[in-house]
Protein backbone atom coordinates (compact mmCIF):
# COMPACT_ATOMS: atom_id res chain seq x y z
CA UNK A 1 0.00 0.00 0.00
CA UNK A 2 3.07 2.04 0.61
CA UNK A 3 4.08 1.53 -3.08
CA UNK A 4 1.16 2.31 -4.05
CA UNK A 5 0.80 5.72 -2.18
CA UNK A 6 4.60 6.39 -3.41
CA UNK A 7 3.70 5.53 -6.96
CA UNK A 8 0.94 7.42 -7.51
CA UNK A 9 2.66 10.70 -5.61
CA UNK A 10 5.11 10.22 -8.06
CA UNK A 11 2.96 10.30 -11.17
CA UNK A 12 1.14 13.52 -9.58
CA UNK A 13 4.86 14.87 -9.44
CA UNK A 14 5.72 14.21 -12.93
CA UNK A 15 2.97 15.46 -14.27
CA UNK A 16 2.68 18.47 -12.66
CA UNK A 17 6.95 18.79 -13.95
CA UNK A 18 5.60 18.33 -17.20
CA UNK A 19 2.55 21.15 -16.77
CA UNK A 20 5.32 23.03 -15.36
CA UNK A 21 7.97 22.89 -17.99
CA UNK A 22 4.84 23.59 -20.58
CA UNK A 23 4.20 26.42 -18.91
CA UNK A 24 8.09 27.55 -18.68
CA UNK A 25 8.28 26.93 -22.03
CA UNK A 26 5.14 28.81 -23.73
CA UNK A 27 5.97 32.11 -21.23
CA UNK A 28 9.72 31.83 -22.39
CA UNK A 29 8.83 31.91 -26.58
CA UNK A 30 6.61 34.77 -25.51
CA UNK A 31 9.02 36.88 -24.18
CA UNK A 32 11.61 35.51 -26.87
CA UNK A 33 8.96 36.82 -29.50
CA UNK A 34 8.18 40.15 -27.29
CA UNK A 35 11.94 41.05 -27.67
CA UNK A 36 12.25 40.52 -31.18
CA UNK A 37 9.37 42.64 -32.28
CA UNK A 38 10.77 45.45 -29.79
CA UNK A 39 14.09 44.90 -31.35
CA UNK A 40 12.33 44.82 -35.07
CA UNK A 41 10.47 48.66 -34.07
CA UNK A 42 13.47 49.92 -32.30
CA UNK A 43 15.62 49.26 -35.67
CA UNK A 44 12.85 50.98 -37.69
CA UNK A 45 13.07 53.83 -34.85
CA UNK A 46 16.99 54.03 -35.49
CA UNK A 47 16.47 54.20 -39.61
CA UNK A 48 14.05 56.90 -39.70
CA UNK A 49 16.22 59.21 -37.18
CA UNK A 50 19.23 58.37 -38.78
CA UNK A 51 17.35 59.38 -42.11
CA UNK A 52 16.12 62.55 -40.48
CA UNK A 53 19.82 63.11 -39.71
CA UNK A 54 20.78 62.78 -42.65
CA UNK A 55 18.61 65.34 -44.20
CA UNK A 56 19.60 67.96 -42.00
CA UNK A 57 23.27 67.31 -42.76
CA UNK A 58 22.88 67.21 -46.34
CA UNK A 59 25.41 69.31 -47.86
CA UNK A 60 25.47 71.28 -51.90
CA UNK A 61 26.33 68.51 -54.42
CA UNK A 62 28.06 71.23 -56.13
CA UNK A 63 29.26 74.48 -56.51
CA UNK A 64 26.41 76.94 -56.20
CA UNK A 65 24.78 76.61 -52.64
CA UNK A 66 21.87 75.50 -51.82
CA UNK A 67 18.89 78.21 -50.77
CA UNK A 68 19.03 77.74 -47.47
CA UNK A 69 23.09 78.33 -47.36
CA UNK A 70 22.86 81.33 -48.93
CA UNK A 71 21.85 84.30 -45.97
CA UNK A 72 24.31 82.20 -44.11
CA UNK A 73 26.92 83.22 -46.73
CA UNK A 74 25.86 86.73 -47.42
CA UNK A 75 25.72 87.03 -42.91
CA UNK A 76 29.57 86.04 -43.17
CA UNK A 77 29.27 82.25 -42.46
CA UNK A 78 31.74 81.55 -45.46
CA UNK A 79 34.84 82.42 -46.36
CA UNK A 80 35.44 84.77 -49.09
CA UNK A 81 35.53 83.91 -52.32
CA UNK A 82 34.91 80.15 -51.94
CA UNK A 83 32.14 78.41 -50.95
CA UNK A 84 33.46 77.10 -47.41
CA UNK A 85 31.75 77.05 -44.26
CA UNK A 86 33.95 79.02 -42.09
CA UNK A 87 33.83 76.78 -38.71
CA UNK A 88 33.72 72.76 -39.53
CA UNK A 89 32.81 70.03 -36.78
CA UNK A 90 35.08 66.46 -36.59
CA UNK A 91 33.16 63.99 -35.37
CA UNK A 92 33.00 60.30 -34.73
CA UNK A 93 31.89 57.37 -32.78
CA UNK A 94 34.43 55.20 -34.30
CA UNK A 95 37.94 54.46 -33.06
CA UNK A 96 39.32 57.85 -33.99
CA UNK A 97 37.20 59.25 -31.57
CA UNK A 98 38.69 56.90 -28.78
CA UNK A 99 42.29 57.46 -30.10
CA UNK A 100 42.17 61.16 -30.78
CA UNK A 101 39.12 62.57 -29.29
CA UNK A 102 40.74 65.70 -28.54
CA UNK A 103 41.88 66.54 -32.24
CA UNK A 104 38.17 66.42 -32.91
CA UNK A 105 35.61 69.06 -32.19
CA UNK A 106 34.87 72.92 -34.17
CA UNK A 107 37.49 74.16 -36.41
CA UNK A 108 37.62 77.91 -36.95
CA UNK A 109 38.57 79.39 -40.40
CA UNK A 110 42.38 80.83 -39.20
CA UNK A 111 43.66 82.72 -43.11
CA UNK A 112 43.88 81.19 -46.11
CA UNK A 113 46.96 78.95 -47.64
CA UNK A 114 47.42 78.82 -51.05
CA UNK A 115 43.85 78.38 -52.75
CA UNK A 116 41.81 76.53 -49.50
CA UNK A 117 41.28 77.46 -46.37
CA UNK A 118 43.54 76.74 -43.10
CA UNK A 119 41.58 75.74 -39.91
CA UNK A 120 42.56 76.02 -36.44
CA UNK A 121 41.19 74.18 -33.28
CA UNK A 122 42.00 76.01 -30.80
CA UNK A 123 43.26 79.99 -29.29
CA UNK A 124 47.03 78.37 -28.36
CA UNK A 125 50.19 78.72 -31.13
CA UNK A 126 50.89 74.32 -30.47
CA UNK A 127 46.65 73.76 -31.20
CA UNK A 128 45.49 71.24 -34.11
CA UNK A 129 45.09 72.77 -37.63
CA UNK A 130 43.26 71.32 -41.11
CA UNK A 131 44.78 71.76 -43.67
CA UNK A 132 45.20 70.99 -47.44
CA UNK A 133 48.04 69.50 -48.65
CA UNK A 134 48.30 69.73 -52.36
CA UNK A 135 51.21 67.96 -53.70
CA UNK A 136 49.35 64.61 -51.93
CA UNK A 137 45.78 65.78 -52.78
CA UNK A 138 45.18 65.60 -49.22
CA UNK A 139 43.39 67.01 -45.81
CA UNK A 140 45.22 66.44 -42.51
CA UNK A 141 44.39 67.08 -39.21
CA UNK A 142 48.01 68.19 -37.02
CA UNK A 143 50.00 70.82 -35.70
CA UNK A 144 52.51 71.72 -38.87
CA UNK A 145 50.48 72.99 -41.96
CA UNK A 146 52.29 72.43 -45.01
CA UNK A 147 53.65 68.89 -43.82
CA UNK A 148 51.96 65.26 -44.19
CA UNK A 149 52.56 64.80 -40.63
CA UNK A 150 49.35 64.31 -39.01
CA UNK A 151 46.85 62.00 -37.22
CA UNK A 152 43.92 61.98 -39.34
CA UNK A 153 43.18 62.72 -43.26
CA UNK A 154 41.29 61.74 -46.15
CA UNK A 155 42.60 62.02 -49.94
CA UNK A 156 40.37 64.26 -51.81
CA UNK A 157 40.87 67.60 -54.04
CA UNK A 158 37.69 68.89 -52.96
CA UNK A 159 38.25 72.51 -51.91
CA UNK A 160 36.60 72.84 -48.94
CA UNK A 161 36.99 69.94 -46.09
CA UNK A 162 33.21 69.84 -45.52
CA UNK A 163 33.35 68.38 -49.10
CA UNK A 164 35.51 65.52 -48.66
CA UNK A 165 34.39 61.84 -48.61
CA UNK A 166 33.46 60.41 -45.80
CA UNK A 167 35.97 57.70 -45.59
CA UNK A 168 38.61 59.62 -43.60
CA UNK A 169 41.85 57.60 -42.37
CA UNK A 170 43.10 57.87 -38.64
CA UNK A 171 46.61 57.04 -36.89
CA UNK A 172 46.47 53.77 -35.06
CA UNK A 173 49.48 55.28 -33.09
CA UNK A 174 52.47 53.53 -31.74
CA UNK A 175 53.74 52.47 -35.28
CA UNK A 176 50.74 50.17 -36.18
CA UNK A 177 49.74 52.48 -39.52
CA UNK A 178 46.59 53.95 -40.57
CA UNK A 179 43.04 52.76 -40.37
CA UNK A 180 39.71 53.81 -42.04
CA UNK A 181 37.00 55.28 -39.77
CA UNK A 182 33.49 55.40 -41.35
CA UNK A 183 31.92 56.90 -38.40
CA UNK A 184 34.49 60.52 -39.18
CA UNK A 185 32.58 63.20 -40.47
CA UNK A 186 33.02 66.54 -41.28
CA UNK A 187 30.21 69.07 -41.12
CA UNK A 188 29.59 72.71 -41.50
CA UNK A 189 28.89 73.79 -38.44
CA UNK A 190 27.54 77.53 -39.54
CA UNK A 191 24.17 76.75 -38.97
Amino acid sequence: MLLSRLEKRLDDLEAANDKFVKKFKTNDAKIVADLVLKEAENAKKIQALEKRVDSLFAKPKNETLSKELRPLKAAGNFINNTNCCSKVMFASTGKADEIHASKLGLFNFLRMNGSRPLFDHGIHANSYKLWYLERKNQWIVGRDPGTDRGWLYVGSNATCPEDTPSLWRYDRGSSRGWADDPALTVQCANL
